[in-house]
């Protein structure tokens, strides 16, 4: 005979089983699913670096850099409470926001792995400010954390741009259910004139943009600062 607590068990599986990847959220399995929902949407990769006080050098893997605002430039990005960098990222005062290239990610996986040295063999410079940014990327941004917000399992920090340079042109490294993939776009579509105003993508035409997956992944990469 089943006990109550059982029969309260199987009705929430049953309930996930029922409605798929739209379950409640709090139900029986409702996490993964919801992480797995969520990694529907497909994001840059970017590596956030910083300096401690006693110079010791901060680098995480992170896809949760956003832009917040052009005036005054405000960028945002997340980093769970679990990484052991957590605290000296919080207490750094600045970071730089490091946004990797298609072929980096031997990058993406070494700085979401704990090692002893996350920085050993890559190629740096650092900011005026001291912070080192990594060579090759499609751009950096150079920030001065604001203010730092909880959010949930994770803390925000809003920075400040100070400095930041851009290579235009470059293809990004993506992340997408799970593993990283790499946008090729057709070469009559790399330029394409503007048109009204507005700049003409090849979403305006007709579809070219191919998806291509690579086998490795970065589950859980902002654990491992």
């Amino acid at each position: 005979m089943r006990t109550k607590r059982a029969t309260k068990a199987t009705k929430a599986t049953g309930a996930m089983r029922a409605v798929g990847a739209t379950g409640a959220v709090g139900a029986v399995g409702a996490t993964r699913a919801l992480r797995d929902a969520l990694g529907q949407f497909a994001t840059g990769v970017a590596v956030i670096t910083a300096t401690t006080g006693r110079g010791d050098r901060l680098g995480v893997t992170v896809n949760s850099f956003t832009s917040v605002s052009l005036d005054p430039p405000l960028v945002l990005w997340c980093l769970s409470r679990r990484a052991p960098s957590a605290p000296a990222f919080a207490e750094a005062g600045r970071f730089a926001v490091n946004v990797l290239a298609a072929g980096q990610e031997h990058l993406s996986r070494r700085f979401a792995t704990p090692l002893p040295d996350k920085f050993s063999g890559v190629e740096t410079r650092l900011t005026s400010a001291g912070v080192p940014v990594l060579a090759g990327t499609l751009a950096h941004f150079a920030c001065r954390t604001v203010t730092t917000y909880d959010g949930g399992d994770h803390l925000i920090f809003i920075g400040e741009v100070e400095h930041f340079h851009g290579a235009p042109g470059g293809e990004p490294l993506v992340f997408h259910s799970g593993a990283y993939r790499a946008v090729s776009v057709p070469e009559r579509d790399r330029d394409v004139p503007e048109r009204d105003g507005c700049r003409e993508t090849a979403g305006d035409r007709k579809p070219g943009t191919a998806w291509k997956a690579a086998p490795a992944t970065m589950a859980g990469a902002a654990m491992a600062g």
